[in-house]
């Protein structure tokens, strides 16, 4: 079966990252806004889990796929799903939150990832 390339995979850890930040709804939702807005896809809607005591989910669908960040204050980690169909570049969304944390961590924020191309010819 050959099929055409159809979306790029984001796939990100971060660690050593400040608790208060990871608890941070608003903040989360301002880099992936911004993120959305400089990449050029639309958000669709967003899910949003507050967890206790500790830890956010956010959820965004977009026309062109998802996001989804899942973070865990107290083992200073976030992990993100980032997916786009076509051209466009999920690595745009991830640059918001890694210039923050980067920026921000004077002990070094590190991030794991890991890019797909998802839908290339067998």
């Amino acid at each position: 079966m050959e099929y055409e390339f159809c979306g790029t995979h984001l796939i990100a850890e971060g660690y050593f990252l400040n608790y208060d930040d990871l608890n941070n709804i608003n903040l989360f939702l301002e880099l992936l806004n911004k993120g959305i807005h400089k990449a050029n896809v639309t958000n669709c809607g967003t899910l949003i889990k507050k967890f206790e005591p500790t830890g956010i989910t956010i959820v965004i669908l977009l026309s062109e796929s998802h996001i989804s960040i899942h973070t865990y204050p107290e083992k200073q980690a976030l992990f993100l799903d980032i997916f786009t169909c076509g051209a466009k570049n999920p690595k745009i969304i991830f640059n918001e939150i890694k210039n923050y944390f980067s920026k921000k961590e004077k002990k070094g924020a590190k991030f794991d990832i890991k890019i797909f191309k998802r839908g290339k010819k067998n």
